[in-house]
């Protein structure tokens, strides 16, 4: 009875606007249907719907990522496996990261152990699959090192690929020195460059529509609040110029890579400590001009843990972050959207009790609207949903056979 009273009780926090009439296509569909457990890895939206790959994180087969299309109305033909005969990727897929390419198809840049084995040392990868994941090319980058931790890659908007790996400068000491390097588009390296290494500073690159570079970086402070930095490289790889931000009673706890708008400037979206609210972390939100100045910033939360990431430009001219607000041990996936002012917001949340979403990626739909790919925590035992919402947030109700948690 106190179960169910409590679950009501949660029940009755998060609401939901009535939809009324719109344009827009809703949908509250699966992921991966009859996968136990995935990690959502990318979110492409298209003309004719949207396609969402993920890691089957239930087992160790060879099959590295599934690939799911939705049509505009949330239909799906179910997940297929990619990437199947990558070779030795296959080996660390957990330390592999896949992201959309112009030609529908991926590039995907992982970690794998060198050969002879058994080795000491990691070997790094690059490989460019097709729209059904059939490998086209593979490559290893990089001689092999002992100390390769993780990587990311993504298509640059010239043509080629842009990644950054991180690499552990001494064993133990959670201390990584940060590694941009460039490929064209057959895989070759055309230069490489070793960022400022900072602890545990997450950095984010993101590559801008004219050849240039971003990337944010968490500033430990021992004696103040933890900062924001924000970067700006050139085509080869050199500092511009950055920009430190010291947010007043913000302590940065994450921050995830910029987002260029469309006057020049960069959002900035991260979570806080919660120094200042008894320990519930607050989402955060910033923009700045093109200089990386910031205009404005605003958190979010507080009553509860929120946590932010994830910003895109509105199609009305405002901006909108992905946040998690644990509610009673419950997390919610939902949306922050304010005006281009920062002002104004409003706050949607999805899911119910027993259809809680911890995590997920935000993007911005060809109607105006919102889409949304989620996913609970890794050792729940709930499924991972494609939410499709109106230009308000407004989206159905979580499905009535949403797997219990165990």
């Amino acid at each position: 009875m106190a179960r169910s009273m409590v679950l009501m009780r949660l029940s009755a926090l998060v609401v939901f606007v009535s939809l009324g009439a719109c344009d827009s296509q809703v949908f509250f569909n699966p992921i991966a249907e009859g996968v136990d457990e995935i990690e959502i890895e990318t979110l492409r939206v298209e003309p004719s719907g949207y396609t969402v790959v993920s890691t089957d994180t239930s087992n160790n087969s060879a099959n590295v990522f599934l690939v799911e299309g939705f049509d505009l109305f949330g239909n799906s033909a179910g997940a297929s496996p990619i990437g199947v005969d990558v070779g030795p990727l296959v080996e660390s897929k957990s330390r592999a990261s896949l992201a959309p390419t112009s030609d529908g198809g991926y590039v995907l840049f992982g970690l794998a152990p060198a050969e002879p084995f058994p080795s000491q040392t990691s070997q790094m990868y690059l490989a460019k699959l097709d729209a059904t994941g059939g490998v086209q090319w593979y490559t290893p980058v990089f001689e092999p090192r002992e100390r390769f931790i993780e990587g990311a890659v993504q298509e640059l908007p010239g043509g080629g690929y842009a990644a950054q790996f991180w690499e552990e400068i001494d064993p133990g000491s959670g201390d990584a020195v940060t590694h941009v390097a460039r490929f064209d588009a057959n895989g070759d390296q055309v230069w490489m460059k070793d960022l400022e290494p900072r602890p545990g500073s997450n950095l984010g690159l993101r590559a801008l529509s004219d050849g240039t570079f971003a990337y944010t970086t968490r500033v430990p402070d021992a004696e103040t609040l933890d900062d924001v930095e924000l970067v700006k490289l050139d085509a080869l790889g050199d500092e511009l110029w950055r920009q430190r931000h010291h947010f007043e009673d913000l302590d940065v706890r994450a921050v995830a890579p910029p987002v260029a708008t469309s006057d020049g400037g960069f959002l900035l979206a991260g979570s806080d400590y919660g120094q200042f609210t008894d320990g519930a972390h607050r989402a955060w939100m910033s923009k700045t001009d093109a200089s990386g100045v910031a205009q404005w910033v605003r958190h979010f939360g507080g009553d509860v843990r929120t946590e932010g990431g994830n910003p895109v430009e509105a199609a009305d001219g405002g901006y909108a972050m992905r946040i998690t607000r644990t509610i009673q041990s419950h997390p919610f996936v939902g949306i922050v959207h304010t005006d281009a002012n920062g002002d104004a917001p409003w706050t949607q949340v999805y899911g119910t009790p027993s259809c809680a979403q911890s995590r997920g990626i935000l993007r911005l739909a060809n109607d105006g609207g919102f889409v949304l790919a989620t996913q609970p925590d890794v050792s729940s035992n709930l499924a991972a949903y494609l939410i499709k919402t109106d230009s308000l947030g407004n989206a159905p109700a979580a499905p009535a056979d949403c797997i219990e948690p165990i």
